[in-house]
Parts: C-alpha cells; structure tokens; sequence
C-alpha cells in the first residue's frame, strides 16, 4: 500500500465515518457499550490513522536539508491555527446543529482529502513537486521477475507515463550501511 493509497483512504474513511460516530456519542450518551464502541473504538482508529499521516509525508515532502525546520514550522502552524480554533469552531456549530462537531471532524476530513487530490493533479501535470524521495508520490509497488534475467525488481502503479522504462523500475539491491552515509 503506498502513501497516495493511505492518504486518500484515511480522509476519506474520516468523511464517511465523523458524523455517525458522533450521532452515536450523541443519542446514547449513558450507553458504555455505545460509548465505548463508537468513541473508543471508531473515534480512536480513525484519531490514529489521522495522527499518523503526517509522518507518511514528512519524508517525502521536503528536501533533507530544510526538513525539520520545515516539517517543525508547518507543523506547529497548522495545530497552532486549527487547533486552536476547533473548539470555538464546535461551539460555533453546536449552536445551529447538535451533530455540530461531527460535521467539523468531517470538514477536516474533506479538506485533507480534496488537498491530496489537487496536489496529485498538479504533480501530474508538472506544477508541483511532491515528493523529493522518489519521482513521483506512490499508490504501492507490484513485485515482478523480469522474464529474461529472473531478477526482482518493484516498479511504482504511479509511475510518470513521460518516463522511460528504466527510470520507473528499480532493481532490489543489498545496501551496506557505509554506502547510505
């Protein structure tokens, strides 16, 4: 499974899933199982596939000499913005809906979703370079033998149609850890 393939999952699967989960909270608030299940279970899995989105990306959105600073500062910014304003953002929504935070929730999920897809798009079409590990962001890899040699060798679903056969296949090969400095 590649990063694309998560990235566009995780949100998706927070659009679908925000506001039931929350209608459950909602209407069996005394409920343990209910509560348990829907807060625990759901609102858990999916707090923890959110959570770790950022670090599938960090490694491929920046340079390695600008990457902590960057990664810190866009970091921060972002939970320093959003963060901050998720609870006045909730009140604001529980005053015209009881499902207020759901649909919240939900919002974040549809954002990070819709940005996933438009940063695909751009790189798709040159605009952007998103990833800086590899030239192109991933959906996951197919293993194959090559007919002739009997060779492994991994080839990305996401490779650029413009790219000639040996740029988007790369060989399997064993790394000792003085050739990686």
């Amino acid at each position: 499974v590649g990063v694309c393939t998560i990235m566009l999952v995780v949100p998706l699967a927070t659009v679908i899933a925000a506001v039931p989960l929350w209608t459950v909270i909602l209407h069996n608030p005394t409920s343990l199982v209910a509560v348990g299940w829907a807060f625990g279970v759901g609102c858990g899995t999916l707090g923890l596939l959110v959570a770790t989105l950022p670090y599938f990306f960090v490694v491929e959105l920046f340079p390695t000499d600008v990457r902590n600073t960057a990664v810190g500062i866009s970091y921060n910014l972002g939970f320093a913005i959003f963060g901050g304003l998720s609870p006045v953002m909730a009140e604001v929504l529980l005053s015209v809906s009881p499902l207020g935070p759901g649909f919240l929730w939900m919002g974040g999920g549809l954002v990070t979703l819709l940005s996933v897809i438009v940063a695909i798009v751009c790189q798709r079409n040159g605009m952007i370079t998103m990833t800086h590990v590899r030239k192109s962001p991933y959906f996951g890899t197919s293993t194959f033998a090559d007919d002739k040699t009997g060779k492994l060798s991994k080839k990305d679903s996401y490779a650029n149609p413009e790219s000639s056969e040996s740029e988007s296949t790369s060989e399997y090969t064993s790394t000792d850890s003085t050739s990686m400095a």
